[in-house]
């Protein structure tokens, strides 16, 4: 039972972790935002994904 539900949460994990990607692709793609904010908002997006992947898939 508690390994079925943590293939539920680490789908649920992947999917934020890809949403948090696209965030990051999205900052970086806006018209009109000053690049040092899309810089900043996507390297904070993609260092939170990061974290999640490490805690998804450690060493």
């Amino acid at each position: 039972m508690i390994h079925s539900t943590r293939i539920v949460d680490d789908s649920a994990e992947h999917a934020e972790v890809l949403e948090l990607i696209d965030q990051a692709r999205q900052a970086l793609t806006l018209p009109g935002l000053d690049p040092l904010v899309a810089i900043r908002s996507a390297r904070q997006a993609l260092r939170t994904a990061d974290q999640a992947l490490t805690w998804l898939l450690p060493e």
